[in-house]
């Protein structure tokens, strides 16, 4: 008895060994080719936003490309997270994200490891001030000498790219510090001294954004198991990547008239212009709560003292700076029109009180000065300086 259980474990010893020369010899053979955790791929989803500026409308940032650095010893190599595909580059009033947040492209395939900061490629700068102000950098075209601005996360550290997992990074502008309101010297121009704060959100975070309207053109449908509708690639203009548009089961889709349509009926709408709203998943996974076929039209503006009525409309005074008649519109509310205080808190359309300030999506009808509303954004806080007639901060 005492023979064969010897002779068990010899067995049993010949066996494991090849098993443990196995694990810790391919682990060994790796780290020698080269084929460590640093070829693993990650992604990074990268937002940009913008605080309150005191005496402009409108600032464009024109960009030409937005890479991620790593160290200078590094075997990593710079990545392009974005490259714009016209000449002239890529344009953003980054003060229509003073409320909101751009999620400006979502890089997948990047080598996992750290990298260091990253560069933007600004082509130039261009204010244009409030109304009845007039600062010395107006309407000027603000060139920065090396035509790039390096840009180091916030409370130092790396930018830790981890295999399988998408690392969120907001660009925080804070215009006010940014731009110098004084002609410098003999030159003529005006100095950009950029104030960019760089916010890491980690994959174990919660995400916590309040995204803007995304618009693009509607690429191949996505289907789930069962081969129903479950969402579709949406490209985006000015050369940054797609982004995978999930639809949740209670979202609101509209046609290109601004009539609610059910989620099979986008299955034939492959190429088309649309605009989603919606928020990254735990997995930072675009889910969308809002889809409309064709461009969109959002104005700013206050509801004036009557408020809704029993029609489901109601009258906004439309704030100035914006691209649209002066006078009050007539806004009109679908049982789909998403009503929101804030970013995502859904609420009654009888929340919609006289003298609130709100921002309204949907389609404008000229001929009748009619606005189809899709969604309503409700800031509860009226702001003084919009009811003395300025902009809206």
């Amino acid at each position: 008895m005492k023979t064969n259980q010897k002779t068990s474990c010899t067995i049993l010893l010949v066996l494991l060994i090849p098993l443990f020369l196995f694990f810790f010899g391919c682990d060994g053979s790796s780290s020698n080719s080269g084929t460590s955790a640093v070829s693993e791929k990650g992604s990074l989803a990268l937002f940009i936003k913008d605080a309150p500026v005191d005496d402009y409308d409108k600032i464009w940032i024109t960009l030409e490309d937005v890479l991620l650095i790593p160290p200078d010893d590094s075997e990593l190599e710079p990545v392009v997270l974005f490259q714009s595909d016209d000449e002239n580059g890529y344009s953003i009033n980054i003060l229509d994200l003073r409320d909101q947040e751009l999620l400006f492209t979502v890089k997948e395939g990047i080598p996992a490891g750290t990298y260091t900061k990253i560069r933007l490629g600004v082509k130039d700068i261009v204010p244009v001030a409030k109304e009845g102000i007039t600062p010395a950098c107006e309407n000027m075209i603000i060139k920065l000498p090396s035509g790039k601005i390096d840009l180091n996360p916030r409370g130092g550290g790396g930018i830790e790219i981890i295999g399988g997992e998408t690392l969120s990074v907001t660009l925080d502008f804070d215009a006010n510090k940014s731009i110098d309101l004084h002609v410098a010297g003999n030159s003529g121009q005006c100095i950009f001294r950029p104030v960019i704060f760089v916010d890491i959100e980690s994959p174990e975070e919660t995400p916590d954004h309040c995204i803007q309207i995304l618009e693009g053109t509607i690429d191949d449908i996505i289907y789930d198991d069962e081969q129903a509708v479950a969402g579709f690639i949406l490209n985006l203009p000015g050369g940054r990547d797609p982004v995978n548009v999930y639809i949740i089961e209670e979202a609101a889709i509209f046609d290109e008239n601004g009539l609610p349509i059910g989620t099979e009926e986008l299955k034939t709408k492959s190429d088309q212009y649309a605009a989603v709203h919606g928020d990254l998943d735990f997995e930072r996974k675009f889910q969308a709560s809002l889809i409309v076929i064709g461009e969109v039209l959002t104005l700013k503006g206050t509801v004036t003292d009557a408020g809704i009525d029993e029609f489901m409309q109601f009258s906004i005074e439309v704030a100035p700076g914006q691209e649209f008649v002066a006078g009050p519109v007539t806004v009109t509310l679908s049982d789909k029109t998403s009503i929101l205080i804030g970013c995502d808190e859904i609420v009654n359309p009888l929340s919609i009180e006289g003298g609130m300030q709100i921002r309204v999506t949907g389609k404008y009808d000229a001929g009748k000065n009619e606005f189809l509303a899709v969604a309503v954004f409700i800031n509860p806080y009226p702001d003084p300086d919009q009811m003395a007639g300025n902009s809206m901060q």
